[in-house]
């Protein structure tokens, strides 16, 4: 199932249980509907939480491969936003994972990063990157803008936490589409703001 369809479902799904809702449940579950249905517009790619577990096809990644129609599909908001993208992959380097929910963690990563460079007035960037830690690569997609509190760090993967006026869904996203498949995801920034996500399989 794609993720625009899905956010159709949800939509008249929860239509008599939003009734019943406080305004600002109401807001928070449109905002659930509309982060999906993004999500889906610029990534046409089948659901992987919408399958049974241990359906998902793992198979060997190369990395650059896998995520190079994320990028492009984000690279209009990103170069309308005035954000450089710095990417940078290992040639051939790979990881055993799920495509679909590799794409759709990277690109809600994206979209959380975004958010926060707008807040910044130049100098924005956004990273895309492959490292090793011992020789097992890690993929790591960060950006320099506003660091986040540390009494808030245990809580950013929490769905429905948030550090602004949004309803805090994209890192909880990201986090369980890679759990779906073994994988995890963890936080980290330096004392010049610069916030860095790291992505790989558990061991």
């Amino acid at each position: 199932m794609k993720l625009a369809a899905l956010s159709g479902r949800l939509s008249g799904a929860l239509v008599a249980l939003t009734l019943c809702l406080t305004a600002d449940a109401r807001e928070r579950m449109q905002e659930l509907r509309q982060l999906i249905a993004r999500l889906g517009v610029r990534l046409e790619r089948v659901d992987p939480l919408a399958r049974p577990r241990g359906t998902r096809k793992v198979e060997e990644l190369v990395l650059e491969e896998t995520l190079e129609p994320v990028l492009e599909a984000w690279g209009g908001e990103i170069a309308e936003a005035e954000v450089e993208l710095v990417r940078s992959f290992r040639a051939g380097a790979s990881v055993v994972g799920n495509a679909e929910a590799l794409q759709q963690a990277v690109a809600a990563l994206i979209d959380n990063g975004l958010h926060w460079l707008r807040q910044r007035k130049k100098d924005r960037r956004l990273l895309v990157a492959v490292g090793y830690q011992g020789d097992r690569p890690e993929l790591y997609v960060g950006n320099n803008g506003p660091t986040i509190p540390i009494k808030a760090v245990r809580h950013i993967f929490e769905p429905g936490f948030s550090l602004s006026e949004n309803a805090g869904l994209g890192l909880p996203l990201a986090r369980d589409l890679l759990g779906s498949v073994g994988w995890i995801i963890e936080l980290s920034q330096n004392e010049r703001g610069n916030v860095r996500f790291g992505l790989r399989p558990g061991s």
